[in-house]
C-alpha cells in the first residue's frame, strides 16, 4: 500500500457521495439554520456505481458502504468508468513552435491546452518559459527536468522516476507523496498531494463532515439500515453489547476481528535497465493494481500492472487454461506471446505501447482457477517503438497474482 493507502483490489470502505454531501448542506441552509447537518442513515442506492476522486465505487450494504476499486495512475475515474489517460495528469509541455506552455488537465482525459504564452525574448522548453539567451551555469526547473545553460544553450536532464525538480534548489528530489492523492489530516481535514508529489495542501471538510481515507463525508448513524453490530460476547475484545442507534459513527462498518481474513498480496516485480546486465545493486521496480485474466476465445493469459505511469502487460498465447511451463521467443511455444511496457514519458507518436518484446523467456509455475494464483518468472528484451534501435531490458521478473477471470 502506498500514497493514499487504498488497496489495489476491490475493498470495503465507507464514503457518501460528495453530491449528497452538498445537497445535505443545501437543505439545512434552505431551512435558515447554521447548525451542522446531522448524521444520516444511508447515503447511496444499492448497486449504484460512481466515481469518488480516482476510485470507482459501488454502493453496498443497504447504502452504508462503498466497494472501492482504484483506477490507478494511468487511468482516471469518469462517468462511472476507469478510462485510460491521454496525457500525464497536470503535466506541462510546450507547443510545437515553442511559444506557449501547455498543460494536461488534472484528470488527464483531454489533450493539453495553452496555459500561458512566453514573452518574445523567451522560448518554451520542458513546459516552462526560459530566456532564449542564457548564461552558462544558470539552472531552472522544467516538468520533471533540470534545465542547465551550457555554452549559451539550455540542456535538459530528466529527473528519475518518483522524483520532481525542486524550484528552490534546481535539483531532483524524492516525492514526499503520491501525486494527486489525498489523506486525512485529523478528523475534519485532508491533505491533497500536488501534481509533482512535492507536498500536500491541507483542506478542511465542510461542517458536519468527517474525513475517512482522504475523503470528507457526513457522519453516519450507528444502528441504521445495513449496519453490522457485533452481539457476540467479546468477539472483538469488547463487551459484545450493541451500540445505541443514537451513537454517531464515522461512516463505516466495523467487521469483528474474527471475520477478518488476510489475503496474500500481489507481487509483480522486475529490474528495468538500459543494458542486458544491470548493476548488482539495481533496485527492482514494483508494480501494483495487478490482475491476471484468461481469455478462452484467444487462449490468452494476460498479466497487467501499474507503477505510477509505468505500465506493463504480458500476453501469453495461445496456451490452454491451467497450462504451466517455460515459453520463449526462440522456441515459439506460444507464438503470439508479447511483453509490452510504457515508461510514463511523453510519446508524440501516441503508440499504444512504447516498448514491445523482441525476445523473452517466461516461466509459469502455477496457473490456478479463478480466485487462485498465477505465479512465475520472466525476463525480456524490449524494442523502443518510438526511437529505432533503442532497447530496454527486464530481468529478474517475478509475478504472483490473484486470478480475476
Amino acid at each position: 500500500m502506498r500514497g493514499n493507502g487504498f488497496s489495489a483490489d476491490v475493498a470495503k470502505t465507507r464514503w457518501p457521495t460528495l453530491a449528497l454531501a452538498a445537497a445535505t448542506v443545501g437543505l439545512f441552509a434552505a431551512c435558515g439554520g447554521d447548525e451542522a447537518p446531522g448524521p444520516v442513515d444511508s447515503f447511496c442506492t444499492m448497486g449504484d456505481v460512481t466515481c469518488i476522486g480516482n476510485a470507482l465505487v459501488t454502493c453496498a450494504d443497504a447504502g452504508r458502504a462503498w466497494k472501492v476499486a482504484q483506477c490507478g495512475a494511468s487511468k482516471a475515474c469518469s462517468g462511472a468508468q476507469c478510462k485510460p489517460i491521454i496525457c500525464e495528469k497536470s503535466s506541462l509541455s510546450c507547443s510545437s513552435d515553442g511559444a506557449k506552455v501547455l498543460q494536461c488537465p488534472a484528470d488527464g482525459l483531454a489533450d493539453p491546452s495553452p496555459k500561458n504564452t512566453c514573452a518574445g525574448s523567451e522560448t518554451c522548453i520542458a513546459g516552462t518559459c526560459v530566456a532564449k539567451s542564457c548564461s552558462d551555469g544558470a539552472k531552472v526547473c522544467g516538468w520533471k527536468k533540470v534545465l542547465t545553460c551550457e555554452g549559451g544553450i539550455w540542456k535538459g536532464s530528466s529527473c528519475p522516476i518518483d522524483t520532481y525538480c525542486d524550484g528552490a534548489t534546481h535539483t531532483c528530489l524524492a516525492r514526499s507523496c503520491e501525486p494527486t492523492t489525498t489523506v486525512c489530516d485529523g478528523s475534519a481535514a485532508y491533505g491533497q498531494c500536488s501534481a509533482t508529489g512535492s507536498g500536500r495542501t491541507k483542506k478542511s471538510c465542510a461542517a458536519g463532515e468527517v474525513c475517512d481515507d482522504g475523503v470528507c463525508h457526513p457522519k453516519v448513524k450507528e444502528g441504521s439500515a445495513g449496519s453490522v453490530a457485533d452481539t457476540s460476547a467479546g468477539a472483538d475484545g469488547g463487551s459484545g453489547q450493541d451500540t445505541a442507534a443514537s451513537d454517531i459513527g464515522s461512516g463505516f462498518i466495523d467487521i469483528p476481528k474474527k471475520d477478518i481474513q488476510l489475503e496474500q498480496p500481489d507481487l509483480f516485480d522486475m529490474i528495468v535497465s538500459e543494458t542486458p546486465d544491470p548493476p548488482a545493486d539495481a533496485d527492482a521496480l514494483s508494480f501494483d493494481i495487478t490482475n491476471a485474466t484468461y481469455n478462452s476465445i484467444d487462449k490468452m493469459l494476460q498479466l497487467t500492472g501499474d507503477a505510477g505511469l509505468n505500465k506493463i502487460e504480458i500476453q501469453i498465447a495461445p496456451i490452454e487454461e491451467f497450462q504451466t511451463g517455460t515459453f520463449t521467443a526462440v522456441g515459439l511455444e506460444a507464438e503470439k506471446t508479447l511483453v509490452m511496457m510504457n515508461d510514463g514519458t511523453t510519446d508524440p507518436t501516441e503508440v499504444q505501447w512504447k516498448f514491445v518484446s523482441a525476445d523473452y523467456t517466461i516461466t509459469i509455475d502455477s496457473f490456478d482457477d479463478v480466485g487462485g494464483r498465477v505465479t512465475g518468472s520472466f525476463s525480456a528484451e524490449l524494442a523502443n517503438q518510438v526511437e529505432a534501435g533503442k532497447m530496454i531490458y527486464l530481468t529478474k521478473g517475478v509475478f504472483d497474482l490473484k486470478r480475476g477471470g
